[in-house]
């Protein structure tokens, strides 16, 4: 018994058997992967449905499988993997193109308002306005019609009613429309209402009206004052007018076929300057201040030459206020140079005689003209006076920009010498043949004109024989290139800085007459360059029946935008990050040869965005993200295109600021507004007030979608004549 219990117990204790482990399984990859798809955000409607199905699978299969206590390592490992595949496989649904009706809905809505009546107009003519109008409603309702569509219903509509005839023996001579190009009428324009008045800022040295008469065989005139009468053609732009400070009168007159006439009275205030400025005899600078009603801010004026009198006996025209002072004095040199001499003392003692003056410099003789005497103290006296200085022959006139520059700069590039030791220079002078030769080299390859023997500009300040330049200017300053006697003044498509090498960059301008004289206005941030004006029309294929035809022919002009290399420009397709970038820089004139060094990771040194993404980053237009990068090749947003072009209304407006009540109120106008990101809405708002964005329809934001080319160029060209930078 006791040998048999003995075997017993050690045949138990050998086939004692552990119990199996139970193995780790490690849920948090899967945890983390399901948080991370969680947190995005994402919305169904926004992707294909197949990749949305398998996605949606795989999220539901990884949360059953996190709370199965049973599940092995295994399953977890592959509910990890499906998850992240149908993440990565998640497919965006092609954007569908953005059919914008607001035009044709505007025009409907305004032919509708007119009440028409029938009898009143030739049959045939009738016909055709209502088979338009009736087009254009069907269009209206159709939801799968195409914008060229929509922009052919608009086109014969405003052509039909346009064309629209009244019967024989009626009394056609009044005007449909009658619209400024700055403020507005008072009260809203109707035809039967024969007086109006406008009021505008200081900064609108001139202006034009556009009327349009219900007879298009009318001849309409326009004159200022008891000047002589003008005549216009139905439905175009006027030439500009000028407008003294004060009261002005503007009539406009208008003959229909039977010779019955009718004359509208236009009374234009322009306010007095905000400094004590009385603008020496100013005859016109053109643009406007983009209307808006006190949301947008008003520009600075920019400094219009004053006419010069008669030649004094050196030769040399100084005037003040207009009126001749002799500060300076001038001699020809052998080699057709006017050197001038500024006399410091006499200067002092005009600009003593108060402040807000206009001093000129002026030599009517042709060639070269170097201007010396000054200092940077006597430049500061002007500035801290608000007084102008304006210097110009018969290349070009030079508003010295010393309100614009940072005096105390030019200073510590001279070892920080006393302003009052410090000499200006200032040289307007015919570009070097070499330049000349270059730039009409480049000019004949690439296909534009250049209309103006490039000119000369320059300032620079000498201390002990060491000679600099001021840096960048804190503000767009004002340039007039003279334009060629009898150049037609339409002809002018943009100046332009042009480079060491020929090449040429875009910088904004105005064209505008003075005295007898036409002039490229051109505006930019730097002190001296040589410039030129171009003749360089662009007509793409693919936008003639475009709503954005206008504005994309004009800024691809003006930027030398090359399209797609055959005449077509795709204006409907998704502008990128780095695409954006350039036309901005390039719009702004902005773009330079020695652009600052790029601060992206992303961005080589060979990408041939590379000095766009890096200027418009150094002027804080565009900005990279938490991880440094740009993602150049992103297509960008309507809020975050909208966001970038506030940015730069800022560069040329740093004065404009919206209120949170404003920018509520302008947010409001919109259906969509709430969908605007709250980092975007400020920018959007501001953009709002100042009449730059048009939504995308009549009351539609849509700041997810994605942002065309024709869109990009619509928001710089609005942005570019809201601030006066380029024509209206």
């Amino acid at each position: 018994q006791v040998d048999k219990a003995l075997l017993d117990l050690t045949d138990a204790r050998t086939g004692l058997t552990p119990k199996t482990s139970v193995p780790v399984v490690d849920k948090s990859l899967l945890q983390a992967k399901v948080t991370e798809v969680t947190g995005e955000d994402l919305e169904e409607y926004e992707y294909t449905p197949a990749s949305w199905t398998a996605l949606d699978d795989a999220m539901n299969e990884a949360e059953r499988v996190l709370t199965d206590l049973t599940a092995t390592q295994a399953q977890v490992d592959k509910a990890l993997l499906d998850l992240t595949d149908a993440r990565t496989g998640l497919t965006p649904k092609t954007s569908v193109p953005v059919v914008d009706k607001s035009l044709l809905q505007a025009k409907v809505t305004e032919v509708t308002g007119e009440d028409l009546e029938e009898s009143e107009y030739t049959p045939a003519s009738w016909a055709i306005l209502d088979n338009a109008m009736n087009e254009a409603q069907r269009v209206l309702t159709d939801p799968a019609v195409t914008q060229a569509q929509v922009d052919q219903a608009l086109l014969d509509l405003t052509n039909a009613r346009t064309g629209l005839t009244k019967v024989i023996g009626n009394d056609t001579s009044t005007l449909q429309t009658l619209i400024p190009s700055s403020g507005s009428l008072s009260p809203a324009f109707d035809p039967t209402k024969d007086t109006y008045t406008i009021s505008v800022p200081n900064s609108v040295y001139q202006f034009h009206l556009t009327p349009t008469a219900l007879d298009p065989l009318s001849k309409i005139e326009i004159a200022v004052g008891d000047g002589e009468w003008n005549e216009v053609t139905s439905g175009s732009a006027s030439e500009n007018l000028p407008l003294q400070v004060g009261g002005n009168t503007i009539v406009v007159k208008v003959t229909d076929s039977l010779s019955h006439v009718t004359e509208y009275k236009i009374n234009v205030n322009r306010a007095a300057s905000d400094n004590g400025n009385n603008g020496g005899g100013n005859s016109g600078s053109g643009g406007n201040t983009g209307g808006n009603s006190g949301s947008t801010p008003v520009p600075a004026p920019v400094p219009t030459p004053t006419p010069t009198p008669a030649p004094v006996k050196d030769n040399l025209e100084t005037t003040q206020d207009g009126s001749h002072q002799p500060f300076a004095t001038s001699k020809p040199s052998d080699d057709n140079q006017t050197w001038v001499q500024v006399d410091p003392a006499k200067l002092n003692v005009a600009m003593s005689q108060g402040t807000g003056q206009q001093f000129a410099i002026h030599s009517p003789n042709d060639g070269d003209m170097k201007v010396d005497g000054l200092t940077l103290e006597t430049l500061k006296q002007l500035v801290d006076q608000g007084s102008k200085l304006n210097i110009s022959n018969p290349l070009a006139i030079y508003p010295v920009p010393g309100g614009k520059m940072d005096l105390n700069g030019v200073s510590r590039q001279l070892g920080n010498a006393a302003l009052n030791d410090i000499d200006v220079h200032i040289d307007i002078a015919r570009s070097s043949d070499a330049l000349i030769d270059s730039a009409e080299t480049r000019a004949a390859s690439q296909g534009y004109e250049l209309l103006v023997t490039p000119v000369d500009l320059d300032l620079t300040f000498t201390k002990d024989g060491q000679t600099v330049r001021s840096d960048q200017l804190n503000g767009y300053a004002p340039k007039y290139i003279a334009l060629p006697d009898g150049i037609d003044p339409n002809r002018i498509t943009t100046g332009v800085i042009i480079n060491p090498d020929g090449s040429i960059f875009h910088v904004p301008t105005v064209v505008t007459k003075i005295s007898s004289r036409y002039y490229a206005l051109i505006n930019d941030l730097r002190s001296s360059g040589s410039y030129s004006v171009i003749w360089n029309p662009q007509d793409f294929e693919d936008a003639r029946s475009h709503w954005g035809k206008t504005d994309v022919n004009n800024i691809a002009a003006r930027l030398d935008l090359q399209g797609n290399g055959d005449n077509t420009f795709s204006p409907n397709r998704q502008v990128t990050r780095s695409e954006f970038a350039e036309i901005v820089v390039l719009g702004l004139g902005l773009m330079r040869q020695d652009a600052p060094q790029n601060l992206f990771p992303d961005v080589n040194d060979s990408a041939w965005f590379r000095s766009a993404v890096a200027l418009a980053n150094e002027f804080g237009i565009v900005r990279g993200y938490d991880n440094g990068n740009f993602n150049g090749n992103q297509e960008i947003t309507r809020e975050q295109g909208f966001a970038m072009v506030a940015r730069a209304y800022r560069l040329i407006e740093p004065e404009a600021a919206i209120s949170p009540d404003q920018m509520n109120s302008e947010l409001e106008r919109y259906s969509d507004a709430a969908n605007v990101s709250n980092w975007a809405k400020e920018d959007v708002a501001q953009l709002i007030a100042a009449g730059i964005i048009q939504g995308n329809g009549p009351e539609v934001l849509s700041p997810k979608t994605t942002m065309t080319r024709a869109e990009v160029t619509a928001l710089i060209a609005r942005m570019l004549k809201v601030t006066n930078l380029i024509d209206q």
